[in-house]
């Protein structure tokens, strides 16, 4: 049941960050709960927290070069860490990282876009979370 929570919450996260290119904070925080509670019971409070640090990482990423990884999908990895892990979690933050790179080298080769230009990382986030789900690959 939590895979599918997940899942729904980051399709929901990527519709929003696809139209307004920001992360719905409020939405995160309201999938976050839910999660604690799904795994409060099932999960040790040290995996709850340690399944947090990708996002943790990428909020100093964030912090550092002033932006150019977004606060939002911070969140978005401290979220999902809650409800994967920490290894599930960094499984998926690469996946969609490479995903995103892909994305990124084919607008470039396109022209369709510099390097300085900025995509949406949520929808690759759950595109590599469908991905790992329906593969079994980790998740």
């Amino acid at each position: 049941m939590k895979y599918s929570v997940l899942g729904a919450g980051l399709f929901a996260a990527s519709i929003w960050d696809l139209k307004r290119h920001m992360v719905w904070v409020p939405g995160m925080i309201i999938l976050g709960i839910t999660g604690y509670l799904l795994e409060m019971f099932s999960s040790a409070w040290w995996e709850i927290l340690l399944g947090g640090l990708p996002g943790l990482l990428l909020y100093g990423v964030s912090r550092v070069t002033r932006g150019a990884m977004g606060e939002g999908d911070a969140l978005i990895f401290g979220v999902c860490g809650i409800y994967l892990g920490l290894v599930e979690n960094l499984l998926l933050l690469w996946l969609s990282l490479f995903l995103a790179m892909l994305a990124g080298g084919l607008l470039l080769l396109r022209k369709k876009g510099n390097r300085k230009s900025r995509i949406p990382l949520v929808p690759f986030v759950f595109m590599a979370y469908v991905i790992l789900w329906s593969g079994g690959v980790g998740i």
